[in-house]
């Protein structure tokens, strides 16, 4: 995604409330995956009525949209955006917007921006008025103005850094010094999206398939230099990673609770139902987390998933307690 801190242009008004996505791009033309290509379809249906405001020839080449309020209501359609993009908007000023279009639109590289309806309607009837005026929606002032005036306005500061940095949720963590790695298996298109990140093709990809299915491509691993400093890794069908250095790892990563543990009253503690259990009491006066601890869990359960792979005795006593928990069930359900 290209930079944006501000866009310059006439405006084109769309003094409609309450449009939503499938008016914005109908749904009969969203099989592309994508991103361009959908311009000539924006607000098809109403282009097809005939004497459609956008479609007047005073309006041609406006780069900002003004409109009512709800803009971008209905299905959480990413194909909404990304058909006004290829329009040629870089902007939308608004009353109000649906919260998935707005986040998306940031996403697309346009500036969605709130204003009180009273400012929108002096902007919709400007360009009425005279559609060869021109405004600025300046992102690092986080302001609109034109001819005699000047509109303040908010915006989310992660957006608002997102768009001036040209950055998307995936560049975003994929900064200098970090390193990303791709799952999934063969043909799910991963180094499509690699092509698409770096902005050129330089993995090797296949048609896809009849059925609609991708292709296997990649027979080896190949780390990717990003453009803004941060390597990708492309995998041949790895389809997840797993935990390697085992119960000492887990030891290092959960010093804490590991110390906690060795101070219940009991040492084998399950830190269940157990009287005197200190891992149960920092969880109740929010010394530890319990989002954290059932992390920690969630790790225990993979290590001896893990090991029992590999440890016929694991194995055994893992089939010996599900028996148990089995017959302590069917002793429950009896009458």
């Amino acid at each position: 995604m290209e930079p944006v801190s501000k866009v310059t242009g006439r405006m084109a008004p769309l003094d409609r409330a309450d449009v939503d996505t499938d008016q914005i791009i109908p749904k009969q033309f969203l099989k592309r995956i994508e991103r361009t290509g959908y311009g000539p379809f924006l607000f098809y249906d109403w282009r097809a009525n005939g004497d459609f405001v956008l479609d007047k020839p005073e309006h041609k080449g406006a780069s900002v949209m003004v409109t009512g309020e709800n803009f971008g209501c209905g299905s959480s359609r990413e194909h909404a955006p990304w058909a006004i993009k290829d329009a040629g908007f870089d902007a939308i000023i608004s009353p109000t917007f649906a919260d998935i279009f707005r986040a998306n639109a940031y996403k697309t590289g346009i500036l969605a921006v709130t204003l009180p309806d009273r400012q929108v309607r002096h902007l919709i009837d400007l360009a009425t008025e005279d559609p060869s005026i021109e405004i600025t929606v300046d992102l690092e002032a986080k302001e609109v103005r034109g001819d005699g005036f000047a509109y303040s306005f908010e915006i989310d500061s992660f957006a608002r850094d997102m768009l001036l940095n040209g950055l998307d949720e995936i560049t975003l963590r994929l900064q200098p010094a970090l390193t990303g790695v791709l799952l999934g298996p063969s043909g799910a298109g991963k180094s499509t999206l690699i092509n698409r990140i770096v902005g050129e093709d330089v993995m090797r990809t296949r048609m896809i398939h009849s059925s609609g299915e991708g292709r296997h491509m990649t027979s080896h691993r190949q780390l990717v230099l990003l453009p803004g400093g941060g390597m990708i890794i492309d995998t041949p069908g790895l389809r997840e990673a797993q935990l390697w250095e085992g119960e000492d790892g887990l030891a290092n990563l959960f010093e804490d609770i590991e110390e906690l543990a060795l101070t219940c009253r009991f040492t084998n503690c399950a830190h269940n139902t157990e009287p005197g259990c200190a891992i149960k009491a920092a969880i109740a006066d929010g010394t530890l987390e319990v989002v954290r601890f059932n992390s920690y869990r969630k790790l225990q359960r993979e290590l001896r998933a893990i090991a029992a792979k590999s440890d016929a005795r694991i194995r055994i006593e893992e089939r010996k307690k599900w028996k148990q928990i089995a017959m302590a069930g069917k002793a429950k359900a009896r009458p």
